[in-house]
């Protein structure tokens, strides 16, 4: 059995989310939405926001400097197969309005193209299944919540579910 560990970083600025629509050329989600991330590197296995924060510099040219503020607010694990899928996912405000080499309303990168997309129409995007139920549940909460959520995710009659815990109360 193996272990993948990811990030993910959804940076809101005025109401709107940065966001990636994923190359069709890609071997992982290919043409699907997502926020902005990837795999943890060795190094980093011990520090997903270290992870996270060179994700997004990589992928959007935003420091770690330009982001106000960011939490991690689930973390969602996934068996698929032989693979154990683990998602760090936090959530951030930045006052970044463009990123690096912008394409009309869009950014291109290696990995797809970066928008940046009101927070009316997320649920209107093609996310994974897993990323939908997330978002989901996010919109629903108290935006003043800042405790983490674990999803462990699960199938029952052939659809997803997502069994969610609140870590209250972490002093992070």
């Amino acid at each position: 059995m193996l272990l993948r560990n990811w990030v993910c970083a959804f940076l809101m600025n005025d109401d709107k989310y940065l966001l990636m629509k994923r190359n069709p050329n890609r071997s992982f989600s290919p043409n699907y939405w997502s926020g902005i991330g990837g795999k943890i590197e060795p190094l980093e296995i011990n520090d997903p926001l270290r992870a996270c924060y060179r994700e997004i510099e990589e992928e959007t040219c935003i420091s770690k400097d330009q982001i106000e503020s960011i939490n991690l607010l689930y973390i969602i694990t996934r068996n698929r197969g032989k693979e154990i899928y683990q998602s760090y996912i936090y959530f951030g405000d930045t006052k970044v309005s463009e990123t690096a080499s912008n394409v009309g309303d869009s950014t291109l990168t290696e990995e797809g193209l970066l928008y940046w997309i009101p927070t009316e129409e997320l649920l209107q995007l093609e996310f994974t299944v897993t990323y939908k139920v997330m978002i989901e549940h996010y919109l629903a909460r108290d935006m003043n919540d800042r405790d983490i959520y674990l999803g462990a995710v699960g199938t029952e009659a052939e659809r997803l579910n997502i069994n969610w815990t609140r870590l209250a109360n972490i002093d992070i």
